[in-house]
């Protein structure tokens, strides 16, 4: 896998990985952002990075998990592309409640 940051004056203010699962499935995951920096772009900028990442690998599946508490992270996923899906497998992690998967937008 890959682990992303965001630099800004030579400060680290937001990180996210990309985790190769096998069989082309990715998992974007741990995705950060310093709070003084939010609302400014980071975490899309970061996760578009992630997207661009897994495009150029071929992959087939990029999948997150969260949690509904996490609302404005839901909301930047949704901008994105990702659509929530039944879990198809139970999750590793105890806080998770919430599985998405990135959909490429499909032109006419």
């Amino acid at each position: 896998g890959e682990i992303l940051f965001a630099v800004e004056n030579g400060k680290a203010i937001g990180t996210v990985a990309l985790k190769n699962m096998g069989k082309g499935r990715f998992e974007l995951t741990k995705l950060g952002v310093d709070k003084t920096v939010r609302k400014g772009g980071v975490g899309a900028a970061l996760c578009e990075e992630v997207i661009r990442r897994f495009k150029a690998q071929a992959g087939t599946t990029l999948f997150l998990e969260t949690n509904t508490l996490l609302e404005n992270a839901i909301r930047l996923y949704w901008r994105l592309g990702f659509v929530e899906l039944p879990n198809p497998v139970p999750s590793p992690y105890e806080r998770s409640n919430y599985y998405m998967e990135w959909q490429e937008e499909v032109t006419a």
